[in-house]
């Protein structure tokens, strides 16, 4: 099954896993950072695009890893294709919560993944700041 999504500036897909395979295609736009823990517990940040040095244009997804997907830049967007082999029913479908992520990580991939969003949540209440105050 393949599906097209339009993911927009704001847009950061909750933490998600699929017991078949996924194939993550861009077909336009900014890049796509896709956050991505493996069964051992290791985090990894890849970008599906072409704007990043280290970007590849399809991102293979394996049966059981648990992953999120958002769109680099301000006011940025991106059309990407999902394509799951076989294809999938909701019941191969599984979302995380915040507090179960945290649970997947290995000790080392926690602190930088704790570092990371503590980061961003700064930043994003930074933006909301400015567009309050103008």
């Amino acid at each position: 099954a393949k599906i097209r999504l339009v993911l927009g500036h704001n847009d950061k897909l909750n933490f998600h896993s699929l017991q078949v395979e996924e194939i993550l295609t861009h077909i336009k736009g900014n890049d796509v950072l896709v956050h991505m823990i493996d069964k051992d517990g290791n985090y990894k940040q890849l970008f599906l695009g072409s704007e990043h040095k280290s970007a590849e244009k399809k991102i293979n997804i394996q049966p059981g890893a648990v992953f999120s997907e958002e769109v680099i830049g301000n006011y940025a967007y991106s059309l990407i294709e999902a394509e799951t082999k076989p294809a999938f029913s909701s019941d191969d479908f599984k979302e995380y919560s915040e507090q179960e992520v945290i649970k997947l990580l290995n000790k080392s991939s926690l602190s930088f993944f704790l570092e990371r969003n503590k980061k961003k949540s700064n930043e994003k209440i930074e933006s909301n700041l400015k567009i309050e105050n103008t």
